[in-house]
C-alpha cells in the first residue's frame, strides 16, 4: 500500500514538473506601444485656409486605449465609428499637431501632422501694362520701383529691347527713357549695391535653337537716368546661358567687390571651338569691379543637377548669419527620361557649398515664378514641363520649418495658364504678378495679385 501511494506522489510530482517546463517555454509577449491611424484630415499635404481643422484618428493597442490627446488636449471618443476625434486651432504658417495615445499600462504611441494654414486671395489688376511680354525679368529697384525689361511678345518670336517701370505709389507702369542695349529674353538681374540693375544672359528668342541666339552682351540700367549702359566683360569670359537663376555677395576679401553667381538655364556646355547648346548643370561667379564684370575661376564652376528655367530663392538666414541659404527649384533633364523634379537647398559658408535635397514639387515645373511670404514661406505660381501646352496654373507652397511641399486647394490657382511670367513681393503684403506666355505661346498683358 505505501509503495503504491509512494508511485502517485512520484507521477504527480513528475506531471507537475512537465507543465512547469512547458509554461517556461512560452514565448514572451513584450508589450508595445499603441498605434495611430489618421482618418482626418486625409490630405495633410493641402493648405488649409480655415481657422480650424478636424482630426479624427483610430488607436488601437494589446491593451485598451485609456486617452488620446491632439496638441496636449483630451478628445472625446466617438463610438459610432470608433474614432477619437477634435478640432484643433491653426495659426497662419505651419502648425505642427502632436497626437498621442496612451492604453491602460501607461504605453505611449506619438504622431505628427504638420498642416499649412494660408488665406489665399487673388486680385485682378486694372492697370494694363504698356504691351503684353512674357520672358522677362523684373527688378525690385532700391527706389520701391518695379523694373521690367525685355523679353517676347510670343514664345517664338525675337526678344524685345524694351524696359519699363511699375511706380508703387500709383502703380502706373511708364517706359524707360533709353533702351536697352541688347534685345533679350530669358536674361537674370541683380541689384548693384549703389542702386543700379546689372542684366546677364538671356537669348534673341526665348525658344533658342543655337548658340547664336544667345546674348552674350553685359548691361547695366540706372533708375536716375533711365538709361542702359554696356558693361566690358573680361578676356573669354562670356555668359553664355538663358532660363538661368543669379543672385549677389559682397566678397569677404575685397568688400568693394561684387560677386555675382549663376546658376543652371539653357547655354554652352561645352565652350571653346565646338560650343553646344544644352542644359547647363554648374553654378559659375563672376566678379564685379570697377563697372567690369570678370569670371572668377575656371570656365566651369560648380556642378549640380542639369535645371533649366529654374528659380532661386533666398531664406532662412536668422540662425547663422554667415551662412546663405538659398531654395533652388525647377525639373531635372536627361535624353532619356521624362523631365522630373529636381529640387534642392543650396548652404554656402564663405566659399564652400553644401546641396541639399528637398521635397519634390507635386507637379514638375521650370519657368515658375518664386516668391517668399514674411513667415518665410515660398510660394510658386504656374511654370512649364517643356511645350507652351504644357503651361500649369497651379500653385504650391514650400514651407522650410517642416520641409514639406504643399499644393492648394482646386479653387486655388492662376486665373491663367502660364510660365515666364514674375512675381514679386510688393506693397501691402501683395505678390504681384507680371505677364508670362499662355498656353499657345502669346505674350499676357495682365497684372494681377496674390495675397496669402
Amino acid at each position: 500500500m505505501s509503495y503504491l501511494v509512494d508511485q502517485r506522489i512520484y507521477t504527480l510530482f513528475l506531471l507537475s514538473l512537465i507543465i512547469l517546463l512547458t509554461g517556461c517555454e512560452r514565448e514572451f509577449i513584450e508589450p508595445k506601444a499603441p498605434g495611430i491611424k489618421v482618418f482626418s484630415p486625409q490630405n495633410p499635404d493641402v493648405v488649409v485656409d480655415d481657422f480650424t481643422i478636424f482630426v479624427s484618428v483610430e488607436a488601437s493597442s494589446f491593451q485598451d486605449i485609456e486617452s488620446v490627446t491632439i496638441r496636449g488636449n483630451a478628445v472625446a471618443f466617438n463610438r459610432s465609428n470608433g474614432r477619437w476625434e477634435g478640432n484643433v486651432g491653426l495659426k497662419a504658417g505651419v502648425n505642427t499637431i502632436v497626437i498621442a495615445a496612451t492604453d491602460i499600462d501607461g504605453l505611449v504611441a506619438r504622431d505628427t501632422l504638420q498642416i499649412l494654414r494660408l488665406y489665399p486671395r487673388l486680385a485682378l489688376g486694372s492697370i494694363k501694362i504698356p504691351y503684353a511680354v512674357g520672358g522677362h525679368s523684373a527688378t525690385l529697384l532700391p527706389t520701391g520701383e518695379l523694373l521690367i525689361s525685355g523679353g517676347a511678345k510670343n514664345y517664338d518670336e525675337p526678344a524685345i529691347n524694351e524696359a519699363f517701370v511699375i511706380d508703387p505709389q500709383n502703380e502706373s507702369p511708364q517706359l524707360t527713357r533709353g533702351r536697352m542695349v541688347a534685345a533679350r529674353t530669358g536674361h537674370a538681374t541683380v541689384v548693384l549695391p549703389d542702386g543700379r540693375a546689372l542684366l546677364l544672359g538671356g537669348s534673341r528668342r526665348d525658344n533658342p535653337v543655337t548658340i547664336n541666339d544667345l546674348v552674350e552682351t553685359v548691361e547695366v540700367y540706372d533708375p536716375e537716368l533711365e538709361v542702359f549702359s554696356p558693361v566690358p566683360v573680361g578676356f573669354n569670359d562670356p555668359i553664355r546661358r538663358t532660363h538661368h537663376a543669379a543672385y549677389t555677395m559682397p566678397d569677404p576679401q575685397k568688400p568693394k567687390d561684387l560677386l555675382i553667381y549663376l546658376f543652371g538655364g539653357r547655354g554652352d556646355i561645352r565652350y571653346g571651338t565646338s560650343p553646344t547648346l544644352g542644359t547647363r548643370q554648374d553654378l559659375r561667379v563672376f566678379r564685379f569691379r570697377n563697372d567690369s564684370l570678370l569670371a572668377v575661376g575656371p570656365t566651369f564652376g560648380f556642378i549640380f543637377k542639369p535645371m533649366e528655367g529654374p528659380s532661386l530663392i533666398r531664406y532662412l538666414t536668422l540662425n547663422n548669419p554667415t551662412e546663405h541659404r538659398f531654395l533652388i527649384t525647377g525639373a531635372r533633364f536627361s535624353s532619356t527620361s521624362v523631365p522630373s523634379s529636381a529640387n534642392f537647398r543650396l548652404y554656402q559658408r564663405g566659399t564652400s557649398l553644401t546641396e541639399v535635397p528637398m521635397a519634390a514639387f507635386k507637379s514638375s515645373r521650370i519657368r515658375h515664378s518664386s516668391s517668399i511670404l514674411p513667415n518665410n514661406v515660398i510660394i510658386f505660381m504656374g511654370g512649364v514641363v517643356n511645350a507652351p501646352s504644357d503651361a500649369l496654373r497651379s500653385i504650391e507652397a514650400y514651407a522650410p520649418l517642416s520641409q514639406k511641399m504643399y499644393r492648394f486647394g482646386e479653387t486655388v490657382f492662376l486665373p491663367e495658364r502660364r510660365f515666364g511670367h514674375t512675381a514679386t513681393n510688393w506693397t501691402n503684403g501683395r505678390i504681384l504678378v507680371v505677364g508670362g506666355f499662355d498656353q499657345n505661346g502669346n505674350a499676357l498683358s495682365s497684372l494681377h495679385y496674390w495675397t496669402f
